[in-house]
């Protein structure tokens, strides 16, 4: 993680390992938060708690492959848009301590995540065949 401090850029290691993909956003505390995934395909969640860097497992049930996508909730719930390895799109929140996850979409890949007027969470994907771009939102109150 660098940032630009009275005009000199200030480097922290975020986590002491190789990370294939990752993505940051800052959340609502205006404090940097950083989706990453591991050697093993796993992926976890980093964020700057004011003081050091903490790190989290977000879904140890599916190994993922490609780019992830960061945002928060308007209640500062990160949300998580990636790729499991069979292409599904998955989108994952943290509520509390908890992280769930729901699948949208499959085949998927290139995920961009994005958080709607309304407060839902909205993906932009590639279907891998077809090579359409799509859009998905989430209609029904679930994740927020």
């Amino acid at each position: 993680y660098a940032e630009r401090v009275g005009g000199v850029w200030q480097i922290d290691v975020v986590v002491p390992i190789a990370s294939q993909h990752h993505a940051l956003a800052f959340g609502l505390n205006g404090e940097p938060a950083v989706v990453y995934r591991l050697p093993n395909q796993r992926i976890r969640y980093a964020f700057f708690n004011g003081t050091q860097w903490q790190s989290e497992p977000v879904d140890e049930d599916n190994t993922t492959s490609g780019p992830m996508s960061l945002a928060f909730s308007p209640l500062g719930n990160p949300i998580i848009a990636y790729v499991t390895s069979p292409g599904v799109l998955r989108v994952a929140q943290r509520q509390g301590e908890t992280w769930s996850s729901v699948a949208v979409v499959s085949p998927a890949a290139f995920p961009s995540l994005a958080i709607g007027p309304t407060g839902r969470p909205g993906v932009a994907f590639q279907d891998p065949i077809g090579q359409n771009v799509y859009f998905a939102e989430e209609v029904l109150p679930g994740l927020d």
